[in-house]
């Protein structure tokens, strides 16, 4: 029977830290799915106290000013955020690669809802690694913005910026 995490790996810090980085991927991977299959508890929640998803006057929007220079780059692109819920304080944010059934992680982070909408270029570098197609291949690339309030593991919108380079 497997365990829930793989051994902790000698030399790579606490143990705790470690833990913390496996769980943060599988939110990520699990942001993703759920932003994929588009399912109504992580799209929009509510505005008003009925919880209904039709009084919501308008949803959340992502766009990612991607240009040349973040191919194969450290440096995250600017990313605006529209329209995002009421109680957002942070946001989280995750490229993935995907190529057919395989789905890979490029990084990303978390960044303060200063309420400006816009998180910075270069704002998870070090913690980020741009999209780099193979020569003479095309891949799909997503990047997943989840807004969340404080602590909360449960995100108020989930919303995905599609992105396709050869």
């Amino acid at each position: 029977m497997e365990a829930a995490f793989p051994p902790w790996p000698e030399g790579r810090g606490c143990h705790a830290e470690y833990l913390m980085k496996r769980i943060l991927r599988i939110l990520a991977k699990a942001a993703f799915c759920c932003a994929v299959c588009a399912l109504p508890a992580c799209g929009v929640l509510s505005d008003d106290e009925s919880g209904d998803p039709a009084k919501v006057s308008e949803q959340m929007e992502v766009s990612v000013h991607f240009q040349d220079m973040h191919r194969c780059s450290v440096i995250s692109p600017e990313i605006q955020i529209l329209n995002p819920p009421k109680g957002t304080t942070v946001y989280d944010v995750r490229l993935f690669e995907v190529n057919g059934q395989e789905e890979k992680s490029l990084g990303g982070g978390s960044w303060p809802a200063d309420g400006s909408g816009i998180i910075p270029e270069g704002a998870f570098t070090g913690r980020y690694r741009g999209p780099c197609p193979p020569d003479n291949s095309s891949r799909k690339y997503f990047f997943v913005v989840a807004a969340r309030r404080g602590s909360e593991v449960q995100p108020l919108a989930v919303r995905l910026f599609h992105l396709e380079l050869e």
